[in-house]
């Protein structure tokens, strides 16, 4: 319970109007994956991200994303309320799955990680980056176009996530 009051307060500070809906999809999301590998959650949460994306965003939003238009991602208040949104539903899905995450066992987590607000998480994904290279990140990515727009929507620089992201987005539109 002490838990469940933490993670209402800091959706409660981050999120503007919606907290209490990225709260109850936290909560929903975390039951439904927490008995699955971790390739089965991200997709299930790529999927989230993915239709929050295109409940949020507009098609001229997201197309100023898409070609990396950086004054409007960082000026929209669709783009950044739905990053916003992601990452604190995100956080808060990672905080009820394993509080004390400091260890990435596959590409999929690390995406997962590597998008997650919180420092520990993003540590990890880094390690594992570090030690396997980017390669399998890039793989996971192109079946995750939530979260590869979510990677895009957060950044205005083009890191190495934020390019692989891109490609792997438009690999996606290409190929449906």
């Amino acid at each position: 319970m002490q838990n469940d009051d933490r993670l209402t307060a800091d959706l409660q500070r981050h999120v503007d109007d919606g907290w209490t809906d990225a709260q109850g999809n936290a909560e929903v999301l975390a039951d439904e994956i927490e008995q699955l590998c971790w390739d089965e959650r991200a997709t299930q949460v790529d999927w989230f991200l993915w239709q929050l994306g295109a409940r949020l965003v507009d098609e001229d939003s997201a197309e100023a994303v898409i070609e990396r238009r950086r004054a409007t991602i960082v000026t929209e208040r669709s783009i950044l309320s739905y990053v916003e949104t992601a990452e604190q539903t995100l956080a808060a899905i990672l905080l009820r799955l394993d509080a004390n995450a400091q260890r990435v066992e596959s590409d999929h987590q690390c995406v997962v990680y590597a998008l997650s607000p919180l420092a520990v998480h993003r540590a990890a994904a880094e390690a594992w980056i570090e030690e396997h290279g980017l390669d399998g990140v890039a793989e996971a990515l192109h079946c995750l176009p939530g979260f590869a727009f979510l990677s895009m929507a957060r950044s205005v620089d083009d890191t190495a996530l934020t390019l692989l992201a891109r490609d792997a987005l438009w690999t996606a539109m290409v190929d449906h």
